[in-house]
C-alpha cells in the first residue's frame, strides 16, 4: 500500500504527500472512540487553551434553518447552550447557542429578536416570556432546576436586519449574559477567515435540538423532572457537512443577501444532511490540525431544510470579532490551523466504488507505467489521467482494510485537483523530477487497491465518518459514525449534473469516472 511518512499506511513516501489525510481503521465500530491512531502533530504554542474537552425561533419562519443527524457523544459539545421560553404555559426550546466565557453565550440575533427587559428587570422575548438558558445537557428530559439560567443582558450586533425578498437575517449575531457563571467548558472562536474552512469546502459540524423531519410541523411533547416541555427533539444531535466557498455561495447557489465577510454557507448539494428549524443560534465548529474544536459559525437561516442546491447559511464568527470582544473581552479567538483530513472507511470507499462501477475505465491509473507486483523497498510513481473533466480523488486500500487518501489531501492540492480531460496527476507531485514513493510491505498479506475517481467539481467529498468533537489537545481519537450511505447518496445525486432538467435517456455516469489498479507487495 502507499504510505505517507506523516500517516501510517503501506507505501513510504520519500516526500510526504498525504500529510493532511487520515486513515480509518478497518472494521471500526461507530462507537469505538478508542481506535488506535497515530499521535497528533506537535502542540500549537500560539493556541491558548483551557483544560476542557470539547414552533420557530421567532415568529418569522424564514430565519430557522437537523436532517439525518445523529445523537451526540457525551464528551462532545459540552459548551452547547439551549435557549428556551414559555409558550401557552409550556416551556419551549427553540434555539441553540455556544458558551464563549463563564458569563456569556453567543447565539443568532433572530433568536432574541425583540427581546427587552421588563419592569421587574427580566429579559423577555415576544410571545415567549423570560429568556432562559440550559447548558451542557444532551438530554432535555434530564434538565433539573439547577441547570436553568436566566438572561440578564442581551446584545445584538450592529447592522442586524432583514434583507432580500425572503426577509432573511443579516449580521445575525447576538450575545446573552447569564445570571450566574458557568464553570464548565467554553468554546474558542475563529479569529479570521484563515481559520475558517470554507475556502476549501472543509468539513464542519453542527449540533442542535432542531427538527429531524422537515415534514413535522409540530413540536414534540416531553417531560422532565421540572415538568412538561416542548422541543423538536429531546436529545442533542449533530452532523458533518461540507462548507462551500464564498464565491460558490454567491454565484453558483445564489444565496439570498449573501455577504462573504459575515456569512458561511454549508451543506451537501443533495440536501441529504442539513440544519433545520430549532437549530438556529447553535454552533458550527471546525477542527484544527490536532483535532481541537473551535467555533466558526452560528446557525442562521436557509431555504427550508434539506433542499437540493440550497446550502444553509451560518453567521461567520470571525466577521464579528470586534463586536464580540467589545462585549466579552475574555472571549478567546484563535488563529487555528484548520484540519484538512478526509476520514474514509473501507465500507465508504467500497460503497462509492460499487456506485460508480459502470464508470470504471474512465480514469487511467498506473504505478510505474503498469507494474502490479512490487518488492519491499521498491521506488514507484503513480500516474492518474481522467477521460472527462472533474475533480480527481485518489485513495489506497490495503489488505487489512485501512484506507489512505493520496490526493487531494491539502488545501494546495484541492486548489489544483480539478482536471481537464486528458490532464495528468502525478504522485508524488515531483515524480517527473525523479521523486518517488518507497514501497513497504503491509502487515496483512493480500491485494492492495489503488482507486482513482473523477467526480463533479461541486461534489464535496469530505469522507464518511464523524471524528471526535470533544477534545482540545492530545491524540486524534475519531468517533466512527458511518456516513457511507450519505456519501453514496451525494454521489448519485451529483451524477448527470442537473438531475431536475436532464432527460430520462441521458447517461447518469456522464460526469463521473473511476479507475482501479490491484497490486501486491512481497
Amino acid at each position: 500500500m502507499l504510505r505517507s511518512m506523516a500517516r501510517a499506511a503501506l507505501f513510504a513516501l520519500i516526500v510526504p504527500i498525504a500529510a493532511g489525510c487520515a486513515a480509518a481503521p478497518a472494521g471500526a465500530d461507530p462507537t469505538d472512540a478508542d481506535a488506535d491512531l497515530p499521535p497528533a502533530p506537535f502542540e500549537d504554542e500560539d493556541w491558548p487553551r483551557s483544560e476542557t474537552v470539547i414552533p420557530p425561533a421567532t415568529s418569522r419562519d424564514v430565519a430557522t434553518k437537523g436532517l439525518n443527524t445523529s445523537l451526540t457523544k457525551p464528551g462532545d459539545w459540552q459548551f452547547f447552550a439551549a435557549l428556551r421560553g414559555t409558550r401557552n404555559g409550556t416551556v419551549t426550546y427553540d434555539c441553540g447557542g455556544s458558551v464563549i466565557s463563564p458569563d456569556w453565550v453567543l447565539t443568532a440575533a433572530h433568536c432574541v429578536e425583540g427581546a427587552s427587559k421588563n419592569a421587574a428587570g427580566v429579559w423577555e422575548r415576544p410571545g415567549s416570556g423570560a429568556l432562559e438558558i440550559v447548558i451542557g445537557r444532551h438530554d432535555l428530559k434530564k434538565v433539573a432546576a439547577g441547570d436553568v439560567r436566566r438572561a440578564i443582558d442581551v446584545r445584538i450586533a450592529d447592522g442586524y436586519a432583514r434583507a432580500g425578498d425572503g426577509d432573511v437575517p443579516v449580521n445575525d449575531v447576538a450575545l446573552v449574559r447569564l445570571d450566574r457563571p458557568w464553570d464548565g467548558a467554553t468554546i474558542r472562536l475563529s479569529a479570521s477567515t484563515d481559520s475558517d474552512v470554507d475556502s476549501f469546502f472543509g468539513a464542519a459540524y453542527f449540533a442542535g435540538f432542531g427538527k429531524t423531519n422537515m415534514f413535522d410541523s409540530e413540536l414534540g411533547h416531553f417531560t422532565s423532572d421540572t415538568g412538561p416541555f416542548d422541543a423538536y427533539t429531546d436529545r442533542l444531535r449533530n452532523a458533518m457537512i461540507p462548507t462551500r466557498a464564498p464565491e460558490a455561495c454567491k454565484d453558483v447557489y445564489n444565496v439570498e443577501a449573501y455577504e462573504g465577510a459575515t456569512m458561511i454557507c454549508a451543506g451537501y448539494d443533495s440536501g441529504i444532511v442539513d440544519s433545520c428549524q430549532g437549530d438556529s443560534g447553535g454552533p458550527l465548529i471546525a477542527r484544527d490540525f490536532a483535532g481541537r474544536v473551535y467555533l466558526m459559525g452560528i446557525v442562521s437561516h436557509g431555504e427550508s431544510c434539506g433542499v437540493r442546491r440550497a446550502p444553509a447559511v451560518y453567521a461567520r464568527v470571525s466577521g464579528f470579532r470586534t463586536f464580540i470582544e467589545g462585549v466579552v473581552p475574555e472571549a478567546v479567538f484563535v488563529e487555528a490551523k484548520p484540519e484538512r483530513a478526509i476520514y474514509m472507511t473501507k465500507a465508504g470507499l467500497e460503497n462509492l466504488m460499487k456506485t460508480l462501477a459502470p464508470a470504471e475505465g474512465k480514469v487511467s491509473v498506473s504505478i510505474n507505467d503498469g507494474a502490479t507486483n512490487f518488492n519491499e523497498g521498491d521506488s514507484v510513481a503513480i500516474r492518474i489521467s481522467p477521460e472527462i473533466r472533474g475533480r480527481v480523488w485518489v485513495f489506497d486500500l490495503d489488505p487489512a482494510g485501512v484506507v489512505n487518501c493520496l490526493f487531494p489531501c491539502t488545501l494546495e492540492e484541492k486548489d489544483v485537483s480539478v482536471k481537464d480531460a486528458g490532464a495528468r496527476v502525478s504522485i508524488p507531485e515531483d515524480a517527473d523530477a525523479g521523486v518517488r514513493i518507497r514501497v513497504s510491505r503491509p502487515e496483512v498479506d493480500g491485494e492492495n487497491k489503488l482507486v482513482a475517481f473523477v467526480l463533479p467539481e461541486a461534489m464535496a467529498l469530505i469522507g464518511d465518518t464523524i471524528p471526535d468533537l470533544g477534545q482540545t489537545k492530545g491524540k486524534l481519537r475519531p468517533l466512527w459514525k458511518s456516513y457511507s450511505e450519505i456519501l453514496v447518496y451525494e454521489a448519485r445525486d451529483a451524477m448527470g449534473g442537473d438531475t431536475i432538467n436532464r432527460s430520462l435517456n441521458s447517461d447518469p455516469y456522464a460526469n463521473t469516472g473511476m479507475g482501479v489498479v490491484t497490486y501486491t507487495v512481497n
